[in-house]
């Protein structure tokens, strides 16, 4: 099996579970939670399942908006996530990036495992350590 199999196994469940931890740790619309949003639906982007993220982005654009406003370089950063998302679907020919596909498929996806397994690093200590000023270990 090649790499970016192992890649696409790797990610999507700890972009998952990084979703649910901030979804369970910020209630409601968080700021947090629509990073998490953008971050999956940029996994389903690199590979190729536009149409699942294309609503995630959607969530995540209008999340950004509604908490930090419309001229906030997130917020403008989601939308433009979703604008190039939209283009891609109506021209498929286009990598994920909105270029011609690269030579090398895997190079984008594992750049994305690498900074998915430090951002769920940062997250594992965040929370161990709110646990713990918390008492509940």
């Amino acid at each position: 099996m090649d790499e970016i199999f192992f890649c696409k196994l790797e990610a999507e469940p700890l972009y998952g579970q990084a979703l649910e931890m901030t979804q369970r740790l910020f209630e409601g619309d968080h700021s947090s939670v629509a990073l998490s949003l953008n971050n999956l639906a940029s996994l389903y982007k690199a590979q190729g399942r536009l149409s699942e993220a294309e609503p995630l982005y959607g969530q995540a654009f209008a999340m950004f908006e509604k908490t930090l406003g419309i001229n906030h370089p997130s917020t403008q950063v989601a939308r433009e996530n979703l604008e190039k998302l939209r283009q891609q679907m109506r021209s498929p020919t286009l990598s994920p990036n909105g270029t011609k596909p690269p030579t090398r498929a895997n190079s984008p996806l594992s750049q994305l495992v690498r900074k998915l397994r430090q951002l769920m690093g940062s997250i594992r200590r965040f929370l161990r350590s709110l646990l713990r000023r918390l008492g509940l270990i």
